[in-house]
């Protein structure tokens, strides 16, 4: 039923983002597209609320696919309310490639997994940092790739009642070690624990940018960072991205996960920018989204312009399943 559309959506897809820069924001009121609202939320400088997406008729509503593609790269994050339980793992696949290429080796579950082989180094890093155990750790990332099948495309996000660490802890942008880093994320609610109760945050990088002190911008501006896994994957990325199509405004791109040293950083900014960040639900509550889970929900986010982070505050399994969209060079 999807697949007779898929060519001709892409290439709407592909006008889609010919048109954008000619398109402004609307202001924060509900804005209704073929059937699709979508609700800025108040007093953030990110986020929109999204109701009435029908996965059924969607990739005939032209309409929808690109104010969604829009509210997107202008709003960073959108919490898609009640589609969930029609979204099955292969519909998630063919919503998410409407935003763009994905990759299933980029998208789905690492080979490391594949061949049981424990080389995650954000999971090793944060996993001695709290004692936990690390066979247990791999045992459990072993499990939750191999216990159903799923398109190659999906990652199984899984945290079992043993498990004292949830995947994703920790403010981070994900592969921002690859070359061409993700451009957005698709996350499902599959099985979670009780409404607020592991909670997802994000980071508006944009406005990080903004708000850091006038010297550092002074410092940064230019400069290139080193963005590793710790297992041999590599690559330089601006410290300052600009690559937004429609708002075309900056974003400080440097993480606590990936992020190992910035080029001619000889004042050691990086430790002071890690700070901010990691200071901002604090210092700056407006830049920074909490997205409290339900059933029957889904999240995108643009991968590029924000940071997120798991929170492990339960003690029941929690099931999502995350698709990708490859992106571009960071420039």
């Amino acid at each position: 039923m999807f697949i007779k559309h898929f060519g001709a959506d892409i290439a709407v897809v592909g006008l889609v983002l010919l048109m954008g820069f000619f398109i402004k924001e609307s202001g924060p009121v509900a804005n209704k597209y073929g059937g699709v609202t979508i609700i800025p939320m108040q007093g953030k400088t990110m986020g929109a609320d999204v109701y009435g997406l029908n996965i059924a008729s969607v990739f005939d509503n032209h309409t929808a696919l690109y104010e969604l593609f829009h509210a997107l790269e202008t709003h960073l994050v959108l919490v898609f309310h009640n589609v969930s339980d029609s979204l099955t793992p292969e519909a998630q696949v063919l919503f998410t490639k409407m935003f763009g290429p994905v990759d299933p080796l980029m998208s789905g579950p690492p080979e490391y997994i594949y061949n049981k082989q424990f080389r995650s180094p954000e999971a090793v890093k944060r996993a001695l940092a709290n004692g936990a155990d690390l066979n247990s750790l791999q045992e459990s990332m072993i499990r939750a790739a191999a216990s159903s099948v799923l398109p190659r495309e999906v990652t199984r996000v899984v945290k079992e009642v043993s498990d004292l660490l949830a995947f994703g802890e920790g403010w981070h942008t994900d592969l921002s070690f690859n070359k061409g880093t993700p451009s957005f994320a698709c996350l499902v609610a599959r099985e979670l624990p009780p409404v607020g109760q592991g909670n997802t945050g994000f980071a508006d990088m944009r406005a990080a940018w903004k708000r850091v002190p006038v010297h550092w911008k002074e410092e940064l501006e230019g400069k290139l960072a080193n963005h590793s896994d710790g297992a041999g994957r590599s690559s330089l990325h601006p410290v300052v991205r600009r690559d937004n199509k429609f708002g075309g405004e900056k974003s400080l791109f440097v993480n606590k996960a990936f992020t190992t040293s910035i080029l001619g950083d000889e004042k050691n900014l990086l430790e002071s920018v890690l700070e901010f960040i990691e200071n901002m639900p604090v210092a700056n509550p407006d830049a920074i989204l909490s997205v409290s889970w339900a059933p029957g929900q889904m999240v995108m986010w643009d991968n590029r312009y924000t940071q997120h982070s798991a929170n492990a505050d339960y003690k029941v399994r929690r099931e999502m399943h995350r698709t990708m969209v490859s992106g571009t060079v960071p420039f």
